[in-house]
């Protein structure tokens, strides 16, 4: 990602990223969990870790199939991706 944008526009392009990135229908919560994981790494770089794990775990969350066990770990409000499993 970096690459091929300057270095203001990598959040703005992992946000849209993470808007529109849902769990494939052959893809574990784990697997899931570390592609939230990889894209918000790259394009929160400079982000502290509390903001990473809040956008992270939003994005899990938002983009998680089972959408009845992803809103009762939002009821639980988890710090991390890893909470939230």
């Amino acid at each position: 990602m970096k690459e091929r944008f300057s270095d203001k526009d990598v959040p703005v392009v992992a946000r849209r990223e993470l808007n529109f990135t849902k769990q494939e229908e052959n893809e574990s919560l784990v697997e899931f969990a570390q592609r939230i994981q990889i894209i918000t790494g790259d394009g929160f770089a400079h982000a502290d870790t509390t903001t990473r794990n809040q956008i992270a775990t939003e994005a899990f969350l938002k983009g998680c199939r089972e959408k009845m066990a992803a809103q009762r770990a939002m009821e639980r409000n988890p710090k991390t991706v890893h909470k939230a499993l």
